[in-house]
């Protein structure tokens, strides 16, 4: 019999799930542990790795992958659609702002971005629907409040360089530490 690691990671690749799992890996032959993960379909998952007791060999990290799908607005502007933790739709494009920048003219949307959902979802108390004239059967929890076709409702964030930049730092310090 081969070498043997005890793996324990998250029962399944989304990081939606916090349930954890263990798992006995047996390298088989001349096999390295990466290729034995990759054999159990464990390798795009957060994991600790330890040696056949209980000592700590390894933590692994999927791999990073961009997020969304990229393509082009109308107006020929970058953009990404993607859904947040909770299903839904989420889009950052580029600005067709014009700024202040010493290369906005010759760099069409490079001035500021968009960030935010895609659509906004208005939302009324069941109990309190009656009140803002809005019938509905429900007795509790929310329920749809409709938005006439002449109202618009914007969930965006238009930030420039400079606030792109401060949030990318302001990103990557939670990332690493957890906090800001």
């Amino acid at each position: 019999m081969g070498k043997q690691y005890n793996v324990v990671y998250r029962d399944t690749a989304s990081h939606r799930s916090t349930a954890a799992k263990m798992r006995r890996i047996v390298l088989m032959n001349d096999e390295t542990l990466q290729e034995a993960l990759k054999r159990e379909n464990l390798t795009d998952r957060s994991m600790f790795v330890f040696d056949g007791g209980d000592a700590l060999l390894e933590v692994q990290a999927p791999p990073v992958r961009e997020l969304g799908v990229a393509g082009r607005t109308e107006r020929g502007f970058g953009e990404v659609l993607f859904e947040d933790s909770y299903g839904k739709g989420c889009r950052l494009s580029c600005s067709s702002i014009v700024g202040e920048y010493e290369d906005s003219m010759d760099r069409p949307g490079t001035s500021a971005l968009w960030l935010g959902l895609s659509a906004v979802e208005a939302k009324v108390l069941a109990r309190e629907a009656a009140s803002v004239g809005v019938a509905t059967q429900e007795t509790t929890g929310w329920v749809d409040y409709p938005i006439p076709a002449r109202v618009l409702l914007s969930a965006a964030m238009h930030l420039d360089r400079e606030q792109v930049a401060g949030l990318v730092v302001r990103l990557q310090a939670w990332l690493d530490k957890g906090d800001f």
